[in-house]
């Protein structure tokens, strides 16, 4: 299955995966899928960041290839 990120699926499972359902959780941890990420959610985020609206622990770039490190439900 192919899913599609938005930006606020992808923050709150990076770094608030308590807010999404565990169901979901498993679909984006499983392997067999194919995640996407919007090239708009990386600009929303890279302008959030650097006006100060949002705080990231890593880098963008960081998060999105360590799949493995990743929350899981």
């Amino acid at each position: 299955m192919n899913i599609l990120f938005d930006t606020h699926t992808f923050l709150w499972w990076t770094a608030l995966p308590e807010k999404l359902p565990s169901t979901l959780c498993i679909l984006l941890k499983d392997t067999e899928h194919t995640l996407f990420f919007s090239t708009s959610s990386s600009w929303e985020i890279a302008i959030k960041t650097s006006i100060g609206k949002l705080s990231l622990s890593e880098s963008l770039e960081t998060i999105m290839t360590d799949r493995e490190r990743l929350p899981s439900a």
